[in-house]
């Protein structure tokens, strides 16, 4: 865990060293803070949004709905397309992070293969 060696990060230190996109370390982040195991602050100036491990359990308040998912109903079907396609460009950036190169059709099968849940029924050409 990042947390293990440095208790606050800023987000984009954080998405660095986890190897993933801004916005989907936001999302990611959001279950933490949901549940109360990291605190998020925004610095008023800066902009810079920082998470930090709350390390006193009893600090740890979990909040109400904290491992829902969006509710997909109320979702527009281009918000639900764009949340889907983070989903895949997460996994497709740790392919090429931790595989280096990979053709096209490769990663194609891959997702079509590994991503589950939103399923994956892109053409190559989508991709």
């Amino acid at each position: 865990s990042q947390f293990e060696s440095r208790v606050a990060w800023e987000s984009e230190e954080l998405a660095a060293a986890a190897g993933m996109a801004h916005e989907s370390l936001a999302e990611k982040a959001s279950i933490w803070v949901n549940s109360g195991i990291l605190k998020k602050s925004v610095d008023k100036g800066t902009k810079k949004v920082t998470y930090k491990l709350v390390e006193d359990v009893e600090d740890q308040v979990e909040k109400p709905h904290a491992h829902t998912k969006p509710d997909l109903s109320v979702m527009s079907q281009e918000q639900q397309m764009e949340m889907n396609m983070k989903v895949y460009e997460s996994y497709v950036m740790g392919m090429v992070t931790n595989l280096e190169s990979l053709p096209l059709e490769k990663i194609h099968n891959m997702l079509k293969m590994f991503v589950l849940e939103p399923v994956y029924d892109k053409t190559i050409q989508e991709l």
